[in-house]
């Protein structure tokens, strides 16, 4: 990316196509990548790339990307976004980088310095002496741990609380380090669905999608009025509740419950973090003591190195409203 130009202006349609097409489907892509890492999400990546409220504001408002009025080729734009986000999430699975199915401990450590290298560069950057951020922090934190540890609903018993758990998964799934998987397990939203499949897709299922879609527009918004009042205080909040997601990233976890998906099979919808000997001895896989601390260190550092020369590159920072 030329150095003036932020992944922001070009959520905003500020750059010229030639410039701002590959950015959005690199962009795309590795949203949806983060979508599949348990703990992150593609909204957490957003929050650490500093394009959150931008992002937000173009899959919920009428202006932004799809319909900024000094943008050509808006569509485009919006389909190049998208495009990067499908393929994404479908490499990602591909990857076994899915809810819960990171079973390699270097891996997941590698992820979890990224993650946390990167969380304390958005934390710092708005300084580190304003210790009133600290319990809005922790209370962050305490939100995303629960998301993340939540028992997953009971089976659906009728429809009209599977519309009511429709938005609820629309807006858990806004919250970085959740994800929509995991927010429509949690909620219930995913066992009204198979339930639907199985009877067959008919305009319930429609009406099921019209809801998530409501709930996803309505609490974005909420969070857009709330950025826009209190930048510093929202940032913080959603960044301890990655945080608190990240939990999911341990690299030693057994699953610990499955349900059915939607063709049958199982999916792990529970993990407990064990110990590094609890975990070869129910795997008999090498819990690679030595490669796990050299990963997560290896992640910090590459990290850190990665966005200092993005701000040498990136000689303009200024924040562009969502």
């Amino acid at each position: 990316m030329p150095a003036g130009v932020s992944l922001a202006a070009v959520l905003q349609g500020h750059v010229s196509r030639r410039v701002g097409l590959p950015v959005l489907f690199a962009f795309g892509l590795l949203l949806g990548l983060a979508e599949r890492v348990p703990g992150l999400s593609a909204a957490g990546a957003a929050l650490l790339l500093g394009a959150f409220p931008q992002l937000l504001s173009c899959l919920t408002r009428d202006r932004g990307l799809l319909r900024a009025p000094h943008a050509p080729g808006s569509v485009l734009r919006w389909f190049a976004l998208v495009t990067g986000l499908a393929l994404g999430v479908v490499a990602g699975g591909a990857l076994l980088l899915g809810t819960l199915a990171i079973r390699a401990p270097v891996v997941a450590a590698a992820l979890l310095g990224v993650a946390v290298c990167a969380s304390a560069a958005v934390y710092l950057r708005r300084g580190s002496a304003d210790f009133w951020r600290l319990p809005l922090l922790a209370v962050g934190v305490v939100l995303g741990f629960g998301m993340n540890i939540a028992e997953p609903a009971p089976e659906v018993p009728s429809f009209l609380p599977g519309l009511i758990d429709a938005a609820v998964s629309a807006a858990t799934a806004l919250v970085p380090g959740v994800g929509l998987e995991r927010a429509a397990i949690v909620s219930g939203a995913h066992a009204c669905v198979s339930m639907l499949l199985d009877g067959g897709a008919d305009w319930r299922l429609l009406l099921f999608a019209l809801v998530f879609v409501a709930g996803f527009v309505v609490f974005g918004q909420g969070l857009l009025r709330m950025w826009a009042r209190f930048p510093a205080a929202t940032e913080t909040i959603l960044l301890g509740a990655l945080l608190g997601g990240l939990a999911r990233l341990w690299p030693w976890q057994l699953v610990s419950a499955y349900t059915l998906g939607a063709s049958g099979d199982q999916l792990a919808i529970g993990a407990r973090a064990v110990s590094p000997w609890t975990w070869a001895a129910h795997t008999g896989v090498d819990p690679a003591l030595l490669g796990t601390p050299a990963a997560l260190l290896s992640g910090v550092l590459a990290t850190g190195l990665l966005m200092r020369l993005v701000a040498v590159l990136h000689v303009d920072g200024r924040e562009l409203p969502p």
